[in-house]
């Protein structure tokens, strides 16, 4: 899409360290691990040994992948606000570290 990525950073939203170092984690989704990380205060999404992807936050919970991959990955928080997991492309992970 054209305009995609420039479209998605005027959207974006400016969310502290202490904040996106609390999605980083391992997670299940399917057969596969995905590892969420924060490198130099930016998320980014890699799958089992795949490329990695960095996420373009839209709000507390949502985010976007840029121009590389289209669509939204949305994390869960359990009732006391701890990351659970999160919603990608209709597949549910789950936090397992």
């Amino acid at each position: 899409m054209i305009g995609k990525a420039s479209d998605d950073q005027k959207y974006a939203v400016k969310l502290s360290p202490e904040t996106l170092a609390k999605y980083a984690g391992t997670y299940q989704i399917g057969p596969q691990m995905a590892a969420i990380s924060l490198e130099q205060g930016q998320l980014q999404l890699s799958f089992s040994g795949g490329m990695v992807v960095p996420l373009i936050p839209f709000s507390e919970t949502t985010f976007s992948f840029s121009s590389v991959i289209e669509g939204k990955l949305n994390f869960h928080r359990d009732t006391d606000g701890a990351i659970t997991g999160f919603t990608l492309g209709g597949q549910t992970a789950v936090r397992i570290k």
